[in-house]
């Protein structure tokens, strides 16, 4: 496996079953500590608790550290998975200091927990870990000690930057450190390989790219086609929040039939750009709805039932989209920008619009038009065919057995490496 490789179920499956001449097979029985922070079901914490799952039920022997899941399926017993339990963070709007207290507690418990794994453990896979501050000496310490970290990269740039524009070049700096501690990297799409690769001085490390797993709700009803509309998830600068509002408004003064539902929770980094985008939506409650909050799993098929598309103007994004995930696997049609794993997703068949660069809210607009004027019956037959596509490609079995190979091919590296000549 080269470091710029797109991994594929059948070409792990042809190393594992029949290695190359002088290769042994690799060895899915080792034990790999998965560790994150995250734990609600949306798209990071419902990420990793699918990736240990699937390891764990392609063989590997799996130990989850992470906060206990809200999503009950994430919860059940299965056979090759233990899991060390991390206090979980405490929500947005409860008092400063239990945030603080709540935070250092996980911080500390996560600690705890890895260290203690690397008497058992070699093999460590992160995803979504605790501030640098913290965790990267812990990463340190671990490969000091001999373990091998693989590291998830959602995002090689972040969306909404910590520090003031003074500072970027220190949270930069510590993006770096990451990168250079750990062994080896897992990107979601061949864009984010790219931007990871142009951004910081990896060298030959290897840069593998996985794709996301699809997450199915349930099967929901037909569109309604009366133009409904929804922005989904963090919201954020990048996500085109404000774009998505005004876009929606200037199709309507142009006499198409559409409104927006807004629902998720905003970034915290960002929480004035939300409330200015809020401002405007609720000086338009007509056109505008807004469902503030985190969104549970259990009002999700209700939500997408009552709309016809995913509206999605995003900017500067380049890694895999959760949210366009959700809409091909409940078969409803992208209003969206052709970026990262998005664009991946209109090139192999998915239905909707694309939204022209530069995505502000004259190019939303003229999308919405587009959209609500096209052949709707057309549009959701083939969101349904997609989906059966969709489905049939990114099924959880076959991405947990990449990280399964991944991490133990790292292993079986480094003992060929220091195996005696």
């Amino acid at each position: 496996m080269n470091g710029g490789a797109t991994l594929t179920a059948s070409s792990l499956d042809d190393a594992t079953q029949h290695p190359a001449p002088g290769q042994a097979p690799l060895n899915y029985a080792k034990k790999v500590c998965v560790y994150s922070k995250a734990w609600r079901s949306s798209g990071s914490g419902e990420y990793i608790q699918a990736v240990a799952y699937a390891m764990a039920e392609a063989g590997a022997l799996v130990t989850l550290v992470a906060p206990k899941p809200d999503n009950p399926h994430y919860q059940r017993a299965q056979k090759g998975l233990t899991r060390a339990y991390t206090p979980r963070e405490a929500s947005v709007d409860s008092p400063r200091a239990l945030r603080i207290v709540r935070s250092s507690w996980r911080v500390l418990g996560s600690i705890v927990a890895l260290i203690a794994a690397r008497f058992t453990h070699r093999a460590y896979l992160v995803s979504i870990p605790d501030p640098l501050v913290f965790s990267m000496p812990l990463f340190a310490f671990l490969r000091l000690t001999g373990a091998e970290i693989t590291y998830v990269v959602h995002d090689p740039l972040p969306h909404a930057w910590r520090l003031p524009k003074a500072f970027r070049w220190l949270e930069l700096a510590g993006f770096a450190l990451t990168y250079q501690v750990a062994s080896a990297l897992i990107v979601l799409t061949p864009a984010a390989r790219d931007k990871l690769r142009s951004n910081f001085s990896i060298g030959d490390k290897p840069v593998h790219v996985v794709p996301h797993g699809m997450f199915q709700v349930a099967t929901p009803p037909p569109p309604p086609g009366d133009g409904k509309l929804l922005l989904f998830g963090s919201l954020r600068r990048n996500k085109g929040v404000r774009e998505a509002i005004e876009g929606v408004l200037a199709a309507r003064a142009q006499g198409t039939r559409a409104s927006l539902i807004i629902a998720g929770a905003a970034n915290g980094e960002e929480h004035e750009y939300w409330l200015g985008c809020r401002a405007i939506a609720e000086a338009h409650a007509d056109a505008i709805e807004v469902r503030e909050g985190f969104i549970e799993n259990d009002a999700l098929p209700a939500l997408i039932g009552q709309i016809d598309a995913f509206l999605m103007p995003y900017r500067d994004f380049n890694s895999e989209s959760g949210v366009a995930i959700l809409a091909a696997a409940n078969a409803r049609p992208l209003i969206a920008c052709a970026e990262g794993g998005i664009g991946a997703m209109f090139a192999e068949g998915a239905a909707g619009v694309v939204i022209p660069a530069p995505a502000d809210a004259a190019a939303v607009a003229g999308a919405v038009a587009a959209f609500t004027a096209g052949d709707q019956t057309a549009t959701n037959d083939k969101a349904r065919a997609y989906q059966a596509v969709f489905c049939a490609t990114r099924e959880w079995g076959a991405i947990g057995r990449q990280f399964a190979a991944l991490t133990a091919g790292l292993l079986d590296a480094k003992l060929q490496q220091s195996a005696p000549s």
